[in-house]
């Protein structure tokens, strides 16, 4: 269900000019992402974790990643 409601229109446009972006995506999904997206219309990509620890794992083993805190009443802090 994360998939149909996380949707960027303009993913196949940025991923037919850079389509490098693809083992970005694959890498944020063999990490544990529950989702994984390009921001607009690229480069940057996004990740989105229902487990902060899985989150924290993942900006460890990705290069150049850095870890956001979650947004909403109940999101709590990022340590």
């Amino acid at each position: 269900l994360p998939d149909l409601l996380c949707v960027n229109e303009l993913a196949p446009a940025a991923l037919s000019l850079r389509p490098d972006l693809q083992a970005r995506l694959d890498s944020l999904i063999s990490c544990g992402a529950d989702v994984a997206l390009i921001s607009g219309s690229g480069p940057t990509t996004v990740g989105l974790f229902h487990d902060i620890e899985i989150a924290r794992a993942a900006a460890d083993d990705i290069p150049g990643a850095t870890l956001a805190k979650s947004v909403g009443p109940d999101a709590g802090e990022v340590t």
